[in-house]
C-alpha cells in the first residue's frame, strides 16, 4: 500500500512539472504580433532618394572638324615625260622609234571647300608652259629632230580626302583632279592622281607637297614623273 502512495506521488509530480514547463515554453499572445524596434525596416530610408552620380556632359568636337573649312592654294609643279612610239616606214620597210620629251612649268591656283569630315571638293585653273623635244633613229632627209615651246591654259575639278582634324599639324591626302588642257588652236585632257601631306606649322598656313600620276592623251608606253609644291591658306 504504501510503495502505491508513492508511485503515484512520483506520478503526479511529474505531471504537474511537465505542464508547468509547456506552460512556461509557450509564447504569450502578443508577443508573436510585436516587432523589435531595431529590427523592423525604416519606410522613410527605403524611400529617400539616393544621391545619383553626376555624369559629364559629352558635346561634340566640331570646333575642331574640317566641315565647313576652305583652302587657297598657290601650286607649283613639274612634270617629266618621255615616251617611245613605234611607227612603220613603208618606202624602206622597216621600224623605227622616235622618242618624245617633254616638261611641264606650271603654276596652279586651287580653291576646295569641304563638303564633309575629310571630303573637299573645288576646282583649279592656272597656266602652264611645255617644252617638248623629240628623237627619232629614222635617217631621212625630209625628217629632222626638233624642239618646240608653248604656254596652255588649264581648268577642272579636283575631289581630295583629307585625314586630320582642323589643328592637326600633318594632313595626309589623296587627290583626283581632271583637267582640261586650252591650247592655242585645239583642246585636251588629262587626269591626275596623286597624293602628299598638307603641313599646318601655324594655323591657317599650310604648306603641301606630293607626288602624282598623270595620264595624257593617248600614250601607251610613257613615264610620268609630277612633283608638286605649294602654299595653302587654311580658312575657318
Amino acid at each position: 500500500m504504501r510503495t502505491i502512495i508513492v508511485l503515484c506521488s512520483m506520478i503526479l509530480l511529474f505531471s504537474f512539472t511537465f505542464i508547468q514547463a509547456q506552460t512556461g515554453s509557450a509564447p504569450e499572445a502578443g508577443d508573436s504580433l510585436q516587432i523589435p524596434a531595431a529590427s523592423a525596416p525604416s519606410i522613410s530610408e527605403n524611400l529617400a532618394p539616393k544621391d545619383a552620380s553626376v555624369l559629364p556632359i559629352q558635346t561634340p568636337k566640331v570646333a575642331n572638324s574640317l566641315k565647313g573649312v576652305y583652302l587657297v592654294s598657290c601650286n607649283g609643279l613639274y612634270y617629266y615625260n618621255k615616251s617611245t612610239v613605234v611607227d612603220y616606214d613603208w618606202y624602206n620597210d622597216r621600224t623605227y622609234n622616235t622618242t618624245y620629251k617633254t616638261n611641264i612649268y606650271s603654276v596652279l591656283l586651287n580653291g576646295s571647300y569641304f563638303v564633309a569630315e575629310g571630303l573637299s571638293l573645288g576646282a583649279t585653273t592656272g597656266f602652264l608652259t611645255i617644252t617638248s623635244k623629240s628623237e627619232s633613229d629614222r635617217t631621212s632627209y625630209y625628217y629632222d629632230d626638233n624642239t618646240y615651246s608653248t604656254s596652255i591654259n588649264v581648268f577642272g575639278p579636283r575631289i581630295a580626302y583629307y585625314y586630320g582634324k582642323r589643328d592637326s599639324k600633318v594632313l595626309p591626302f589623296a587627290a583626283f583632279e581632271y583637267d582640261i588642257l586650252l591650247f592655242e588652236h585645239y583642246s585636251d585632257e588629262a587626269i591626275r592622281i596623286g597624293a602628299g601631306v598638307l603641313l599646318q606649322p601655324k594655323p591657317h598656313f599650310g604648306i603641301s607637297f606630293g607626288l602624282d600620276y598623270l595620264k595624257l592623251g593617248e600614250e601607251k608606253k610613257s613615264t610620268n614623273i609630277i612633283g608638286v609644291l605649294g602654299l595653302t591658306g587654311i580658312i575657318y
